[in-house]
């Protein structure tokens, strides 16, 4: 019974990205923006979350929030508010990840649409330079760090707290939400076997138990903490790109992995940036391209999507191209994914296990390196106990390295 639940709760996602949203508009003849979000697959429809307050373009408020529908295998993402009396109420605000160029780019489809002469919808999708001046010139998403999201539904570990009348607003939303042109078909997509009662605070978590063998820990109920891993996934191998293209890259690399796994005795986090020519703002996506506010962030603070922190995406990323060269690094190369995370049978694990395999093998950084990290941060960023293994290999990692184990004062 089991089994069968986890498969029809989730079942493979569709590579739905912007050229199946063009030609979806074309072929159903689609010219409104609310005829356009009904037609969309199921399982994108699924993957959604609501922000209740929003910095961007497009205005939310708690009763007509602005909705961000993705697709992992897509690597695609769009989002619209409720329309009528909302500023940009008629646009689709949208991301798609350019897998050849590494890229993120950033669109905006505005409705009504016209018809061409043989009366199909003419799709003109924009890409905004104005989207660069919080984005940046290589942009990259904004989005809030594991385990919180403020000002978007789920907010606290994707549950709806009473302490901040959020799940008091978030029942008035879903209650109008049904009668909506544009949320209804959200709700719509909901498994047939999930009840209200059963789940009132669909698609996020339906209580807050912080038992690991929770179900409702699964990542089926936490859409933020999926958006937040996917975009984080897809930002590190932006990153990468950077530094792989550094002209240092050859000489440097294994030096610079030493620092992305803050080996003792390595080079300083800021020194590290620095000589990769990557910037605190490419790896902190909390906050708008022109904001300082990610100067602040350490080796130890990284920005942390519930799964790894972007350094351990990293290293993994630098010690699997080490690892090609030179062979005898190999065997200290023992990297985490989710399926050897989450390999119990829990029942939470069993739910999830389709997403797994799905991000495990997705054409994007899916493993990383076991960092040690501050003792406090396994109750304030809700971190996985570092285990005795996790030690053994990472001194492993960074011995082969050469790294020497002994802590440095000067670091």
């Amino acid at each position: 019974m089991l089994l069968a639940l986890a498969t029809l709760l989730t079942a493979p996602a569709h590579a739905f990205d912007l050229e199946s949203l063009k030609r979806l508009i074309i072929d159903e003849r689609t010219t409104e923006l609310s005829d356009v979000v009904g037609k969309l697959p199921a399982d994108l429809r699924r993957n959604s979350t609501f922000v209740f307050e929003s910095g961007g373009d497009q205005q939310a408020d708690p009763l007509k929030p602005r909705a961000i529908l993705w697709s992992e295998p897509g690597k695609f993402a769009l989002a619209f508010n409720g329309g009528q009396g909302q500023l940009n109420g008629n646009t689709l605000e949208m991301w798609q990840y350019s897998s050849s160029e590494k890229r993120f780019h950033f669109y905006r489809l505005s409705f009504p649409l016209n018809r061409r002469a043989d009366g199909r919808p003419d799709v003109q999708v924009e890409e905004p330079k104005l989207c660069l001046s919080c984005h940046g010139q290589n942009p990259r998403p904004i989005w809030s760090e594991y385990p919180t999201w403020p000002g978007t539904y789920g907010s606290d570990d994707d549950f709806a707290p009473a302490a901040n009348k959020e799940s008091e607003r978030y029942k008035a939303f879903a209650d109008s939400a049904m009668k909506h042109p544009r949320y209804a078909p959200l709700f719509a997509a909901k498994p047939a076997n999930l009840s209200v009662a059963d789940q009132p605070f669909y698609p996020y978590r339906f209580d807050q138990k912080a038992d690991t063998a929770a179900e409702s820990l699964a990542f089926y109920y936490r859409p933020n903490l999926r958006f937040s891993v996917l975009l984080t996934r897809l930002n590190v191998e932006r990153v990468f790109e950077q530094i792989r293209k550094n002209p240092l890259y050859a000489r440097e690399r294994d030096k610079w992995l030493a620092g992305f796994l803050n080996c003792p005795r390595s080079m300083s986090f800021d020194g590290l940036l620095k000589e990769t020519g990557v910037s605190k703002r490419d790896l902190d996506p909390r906050y708008m391209a022109d904001d300082s506010s990610s100067e602040s962030i350490t080796a130890e603070t990284a920005y942390f999507d519930g799964a790894a922190t972007v350094n351990e995406y990293l290293a993994s990323l630098l010690f699997a191209d080490a690892a090609a060269s030179r062979p005898e690094l190999k065997a200290a190369y023992a990297p985490k994914s989710f399926n050897t995370k989450y390999r119990s049978r829990q029942k939470r694990n069993l739910l999830d296990r389709p997403y797994f395999n799905l991000m495990d093998a997705l054409d994007a950084p899916s493993s990383w390196i076991a960092i040690p990290y501050p003792k406090g941060d396994f109750k304030k960023r809700h971190r996985s106990i570092f285990m005795p293994q996790d030690q053994e290999a990472y001194e492993a990692a960074c011995a082969a390295l050469g790294a020497p184990l002994t802590p440095s004062s000067s670091k």
